[in-house]
């Protein structure tokens, strides 16, 4: 039997929130809000505030916040019951953007759209200390480069075309995809050593793999089963249920039979625009020059 872990000071809850949130910032990756879908960009992040600017509000120009305490009065009640509704708390905590920042950036929670709230999908996800995470996720880092030099060594490696789509659809999911997803992680590693092209979050606060191929002819029957198989993989990891996660292929083009066979398994399909590939394409082709060439002189 799996020994319960304790509750997670609000230190340490505070801590990964205002770490990981420093990285949106860094990276201008959208935060959506849940159920509605209204995109928000991090501007600022301090010991006790997170400032957003949001598509919606009346002045874009000028940011609003999220204080520390407000999220510190979510996570006692969920901790103490193992759920908790927007109708339970009051004042700045029921600002919806809160909530969307606490499911983006933890684990182990599940958005209940009626009534609006969370509930812990899995206790002690959620409760492994942040310290712990941050290991295992550079533990993560290091599997995926060790892959990308193994793969390289033997001629492989990820092609232009390929990186273009995945960096793209992680930058920008809502433009991609045609749908508001928050971005969680670019290269998700699992244990297994398989490594998810892109990990997000959709408006319902559920997970969403998306397995990135260039294009997929009418044999081309991998990349649904590699979907097929990071859905469950990430169930098992976030501590949620397979129904729970979404799986999406992505490419410049899908065999229309592929993508009839495979949607009997719930495996979506993406197409991406070509000329916006192309223009990435032609990006990371020309900093990859100027990086060599910096080598060269240097």
């Amino acid at each position: 039997m799996t020994t319960k872990l304790p509750p997670r000071s609000f230190d340490d809850v505070w801590k990964e929130i205002t770490d990981r949130a420093s990285l949106y910032q860094t990276q201008q990756l959208p935060v959506y809000t849940l159920k509605k879908g209204f995109k928000n960009i991090i501007t600022k992040v301090t010991s006790t505030e997170v400032h957003r600017r949001s598509e919606r509000a009346q002045n874009p120009e000028n940011p609003s916040k999220v204080d520390r305490n407000s999220l510190k009065t979510i996570w006692e009640i969920l901790v103490q019951r193992g759920a908790v509704c927007h109708s339970d708390v009051k004042s700045s905590a029921q600002l919806y953007f809160n909530w969307a920042l606490l499911n983006a950036m933890l684990r182990g929670l599940r958005f209940t759209p009626k009534p609006f709230g969370f509930e812990i999908a899995d206790w002690n996800v959620l409760m492994s200390p942040y310290e712990l995470r941050r290991r295992q996720e550079k533990e993560e880092v290091e599997r995926v480069e060790a892959k990308k030099q193994y793969e390289a060594g033997r001629g492989g490696g990820e092609s232009i075309e390929h990186k273009a789509i995945k960096e793209a659809v992680f930058k920008d999911p809502e433009k991609h995809l045609a749908e508001p997803m928050t971005p969680i992680r670019l290269e998700k590693a699992f244990l297994t050593g398989d490594v998810l092209d892109v990990l997000l979050q959709d408006t319902l606060g559920r997970y969403v793999c998306v397995e990135v191929e260039v294009d997929i002819g009418n044999t081309d029957d991998i990349g649904f089963h590699q979907a097929g198989k990071y859905r469950v993989l990430t169930a098992m990891e976030y501590g949620v249920k397979p129904k729970d996660v979404r799986a999406i292929v992505v490419a410049r083009s899908i065999a229309a039979a592929l993508a009839e066979k495979y949607g009997k398994y719930d495996i979506e399909t993406r197409t991406v625009n070509s000329k916006d590939i192309e223009e990435r394409k032609e990006s990371d082709l020309h900093n990859s020059i100027d990086k060599h060439e910096k080598q060269i002189k240097y």
